[in-house]
């Protein structure tokens, strides 16, 4: 049987994940410890597995049965006979992770580091955006009542309508970015 991206996604997702999502779910329940352990090792694999694919799918789509012997492997790696995340872990993966760990740590701190500082960074500008376009559209408003707009006095105590609050806001904006107001217009 020769099998097709569509198919193939709907059977790795039953065979990838939800088989052995229920599989490891019986395990934690029934306390099996071991087992336990052996889904960790199929989760990681298939992760790693997962990773590949993304890149193996640009370059190897076209290969004859490619997306079967996706489904292959992926039943390979669970199936109780082959145990082909154990064997696979145990011989290829476990031994290069020790091997490199400290590395690979090291790249890792580095990593969460950057992505740390660059996030502070990004957060510390939206903020500032957004309390200079909240005191633009403050400003605005209160040109807006001090002019003596019409306003609904009984329901919003002096304020302006809706629909000047609003205009105020896209002056605000329009006062920020010079460029968009000539778009709007």
């Amino acid at each position: 049987m020769v099998l097709g991206d569509f198919s193939c996604r709907i059977l790795l997702n039953l065979c990838g994940y939800v088989w052995p999502a229920y599989q490891c779910f019986k395990a934690i329940e029934q306390g099996q410890n071991d087992a336990v352990r052996d889904w960790c090792i199929y989760w990681f694999m298939l992760a790693l597995f997962t990773t590949a694919e993304r890149l193996l799918d640009i370059f190897a789509w076209w290969l004859p049965m490619y997306y079967t012997a996706k489904v292959a492997f992926v039943i390979y790696l669970w199936h109780p006979k082959t145990q082909g995340a154990i064997s696979l872990y145990t011989y290829t993966v476990q031994p290069l992770l020790r091997q490199n760990e400290a590395l690979i740590d090291q790249y890792f701190e580095g990593g969460k580091a950057w992505a740390f500082d660059a996030l502070a960074s990004n957060f510390k500008w939206l903020v500032s955006s957004l309390q200079s376009k909240a005191t633009m559209a403050i400003v605005q408003l209160q040109q807006l009542k001090g002019q003596g707009g019409e306003a609904d006095q009984s329901a919003d105590r002096g304020w302006p309508s809706a629909q000047q609050a609003v205009q105020a806001a896209v002056n605000a904006l329009k006062s920020q970015n010079p460029s968009s107001s000539s778009k709007a217009e």
